[in-house]
């Protein structure tokens, strides 16, 4: 697809960024809601729950929590 749109300038660049939160309540609700999870068993929903509070410990700083993430970007000119 990029071979047959004949780009010219192609970039890609890899940026790296922090995700931050004072809470995983916000985070845990746009899992629910994207990810439809009210439709699981609730069993398997507390079960997520619960793996996603315990995996995400080691980000927690003062109460706070900082996920490092890796973004790519691309660029290109098409004349």
């Amino acid at each position: 697809m990029l071979t047959q749109a004949a780009p010219e300038d192609c970039q890609l660049s890899i940026h790296q960024v922090t995700w931050e939160a004072d809470s995983l309540d916000p985070i845990l609700k746009g899992f629910w809601d994207w990810g439809n999870m009210a439709e699981l068993p609730v069993e398997t929903q507390v079960k997520i729950e619960k793996t996603t509070r315990e995996n995400a410990q080691p980000y927690e700083q003062d109460g706070r929590y900082e996920f490092p993430h890796s973004i790519l970007f691309g660029s290109a000119l098409k004349v």
